[in-house]
């Protein structure tokens, strides 16, 4: 069981840092962290558009979406757009006057991930991938069973 425990806190320990890797290079925009992470999050996911995703996905709190998604709009990086079906949701879409942070960050996210995978075969890293996905899909058929069966 402790090594299930390592690998977890591993993995937690690798996001942690590739989200304070990244903020670094952005800081300068004046940009908090959990904004970097809405903007880092909505250009490497397209299908994920919306604060209730970032809030599932990434686990940060509803009011610190709330608060960044609010800065973000006031900032001009986020556009809105609200949901044609359930005028509740609205769609975020990263405006073009992010763009250059949106490429400091990926820029430095591209290299966090390279030296995270260093040495790792190609094979390697497909079956790494393979694995997180497979531990995630269990993670959430677990999460949808009732009372532990």
């Amino acid at each position: 069981m402790q090594s299930n425990a390592m690998m977890f806190m591993s993995l937690s320990k690798m996001l942690k840092v590739m989200d304070q890797r990244c903020y670094e290079v952005v800081k300068e925009d004046h940009l908090t962290k959990n904004e970097m992470i809405i903007l880092m999050f909505l250009s490497n996911n397209k299908n994920y558009d919306t604060a209730s995703d970032i809030i599932k996905v990434r686990g940060l709190s509803k009011a610190h979406v709330a608060q960044s998604i609010d800065s973000l709009c006031k900032k001009g990086y986020l556009i809105t757009c609200v949901d044609y079906k359930d005028r509740r949701i609205l769609h975020l879409s990263i405006d073009s006057s992010a763009d250059e942070i949106v490429q400091k960050i990926n820029k430095q996210r591209q290299y966090c991930l390279k030296m995270i995978f260093e040495g790792f075969s190609a094979q390697q890293k497909k079956d790494f991938m393979q694995m997180v996905k497979q531990v995630v899909k269990n993670t959430e058929k677990l999460k949808e069973e009732k009372n532990g069966r």
